[in-house]
């Protein structure tokens, strides 16, 4: 039951770390177009 709490909360935080550097690179791509 820990496991699968602490694997529950480890993919939150890779999904969340995804969602941030594809937020950084579209303001990147954005920044670099103007």
């Amino acid at each position: 039951q820990s496991s699968l709490i602490y694997t529950d909360f480890l993919l939150g935080t890779v999904q969340n770390t995804i969602e941030i550097i594809s937020v950084i690179s579209f303001t990147h791509w954005c920044v670099s177009n103007l």
